[in-house]
This record gives structure tokens, sequence and C-alpha cells, in this order.
């Protein structure tokens, strides 16, 4: 039988707070790294796994230097956490490590891969973190007309799977570090400087792994950020040297994010459970204006309380 083939890896945590000042994460990312380094040691596909910290802003700074980390090191996977994740905060659910590496494993020798688990932002709105491709006509004569639209609740409560999207968060996502070479900034960079631009000059110009986009010459709104630039890039090139997609969600395995309550899977509302909920405001016979809030106490259960 033959030998597995064996990765090295290394993984980033981004345990920043007080803007850098101060390192910070929540609990549950540390009891992630236990199991998955307990998994990791008994699996023979693995030689090695690092663990490197950075806490320090701009993000898009400390993503970056972890490539360049992870490169340094020789490293086969490079997985990133950040420091406000509950990871496999579903109760039954696959558990995202496996179904990650096992996937990456098994492309391995097709293509490089980047898969990353869903999760939502945080309240009020709790959107999905998640997008896909969407345009706005059928045969629309406007070569434009394409948009980078969020999966929405609804849609992502009903997604399984490990499967393709156009681009992902980064919170807790799996990198085949071969994927970077489809966006390396190092031929760009050189290209300019041949043309005389100074060093600074351009590395100002040259595209980076992670970066935000902006909608004015100001930087004064953000476009996109440095999660969605890079795997919609890599999702684009990828399809240009593989042809096909080399971003994939891991819809199984969804990431609690700590925002600042656990922000979980979507529920689906239904029909009969909107139906049940205006019935039972009509039994109670509050009355108009009334505001039914939810009070919590040290180690106790939530209580309703009118207002």
């Amino acid at each position: 039988m033959p030998e597995p083939r064996k990765y090295k890896v290394m993984i980033a945590f981004f345990s920043y707070g007080g803007n850098g000042g101060m390192k910070s994460e929540h609990p549950d990312v540390r009891d992630w790294l236990v199991r998955t380094l307990f998994a990791a040691k008994k699996d023979p596909r693995i030689s090695e796994t690092i663990c490197v910290e950075m806490a320090d802003t701009p993000i898009t700074m400390c993503r970056n230097k972890a490539v360049l980390d992870a490169r340094e090191c020789s490293a086969d996977i490079l997985v990133m956490i950040d420091s406000d994740m509950c990871p496999d905060c579903e109760p039954g659910a696959p558990k995202w490590w496996d179904t990650a590496f096992n996937f990456l494993d098994s492309m391995y020798d097709k293509m490089p891969v980047v898969i990353g688990a869903p999760y939502c932002g945080p309240p009020p709105m709790e959107n999905i973190y998640v997008f896909r491709w969407q345009n706005c006509a059928t045969n629309n004569p406007d070569e434009c007309d394409m948009q980078l639209k969020a999966f929405t609740r609804y849609e992502a409560a009903l997604q399984s799977g490990t499967r393709q999207v156009s681009a992902l968060p980064t919170g807790l996502i799996m990198y085949d570090m071969r994927v970077f070479e489809l966006i390396n900034p190092t031929p760009r960079y050189r290209q300019l400087r041949d043309l005389g631009l100074t060093s600074s000059e351009a590395a100002r110009a040259c595209p980076k792994w992670f970066d935000y986009e902006w909608t004015d010459e100001f930087g004064s709104d953000k476009g996109s950020t440095e999660d969605v630039l890079n795997t919609r890039d890599l999702s684009l090139a990828g399809v240009q040297k593989y042809g096909q997609n080399p971003v994939y969600c891991t819809w199984d395995c969804w990431a609690g994010h700590w925002k600042p309550k656990l922000v979980r899977k979507p529920q689906i509302l239904t029909a009969d459970s909107v139906s049940r909920s205006l019935a039972d405001v009509v039994l109670r016979g509050n009355e108009s204006g009334t505001r039914i809030e939810q009070v919590h106490f040290a180690d106790d259960e939530p209580v309703e309380e009118l207002s």
C-alpha cells in the first residue's frame, strides 16, 4: 500500500483587540485548536502543524504576511481563523477540519482549492457572508450585467455539501498554498519596476492577495473587503487556468460568529410558524404598542418582560 501524501500545515490566528494594541480572542477558537491538533496528530497525512499568531492591524497586512510566512516555512496548507469564530457551532454537524482537509486531499492532484466555512454577519441583519454571481436580465446586451451577491438567508439555510461558490469570508478557511500562485503579486511588481517605477510606487500599484477595494478615489467607502476580493479573484483566475472554480464552501459545517452574540445558521421562516406566532400574540391579549423583550440574568434562562 503506497504511503499517504504528507502535508505541512500552518494555522494563522488573528487574535488582535484594541486596534492591535493587545491580544484577544474568544475561547471557542482555542477549544477548536485543541481538538484540531489532536486530529492532526493522529492523521498519517499530516507531517507537521505550525501555529502562528498575528495581533496587529490592518488585517490586510496580517493576511498577506500569513501567506508569506507559510511560504517561508514551506507549508503545503494554510488555515486562517479569526478571533471571533466558533467553528462547528451546529450540534451533530460534520467537523469543518475533517471535511475541508479531506476535500483538499481528494482534489490535490486535480487543482489547488480553497475551502471556507459559511457564517453570518452581525445583528440586526445577520446577512450571509458567502457569494454567487447574479445578473438582472436574460440576454441582456449590457456585458457588465453581473454582480456579486450574497446568498440570502433562505438560500443558505437550504444548502448542503461542499460546493463551488464565487466568494467567501476568511474567518475560517483553508488554502492549498499553490492557489496563491494564481494571483502572485511578484511578476506584476517586477514588470512595474522594469517600467521605471520606484520600489514604493510599484508596491502601491501592484495587486495584493488581500486588499480592500474602494468606491471612490479617497478610500472613504469600501467596495469589497479583503476576504471577498481574495476569494473572488482566486475563483476567476482558477477558472482561467484550470477550467473550473477552485473556491468551495462547506455548507454542512457552519461556524458561529460572535458579533456580539453567536450568529448561527439561518432558520427558515415558514407560513405555519408565522401563523402560529401571530395567533399567539392575539391569544395573549397584549395591548397595542406593547413590546416583549428578553431580560437575561446570570446563569438563568431568559425572562420575557412586557414594556
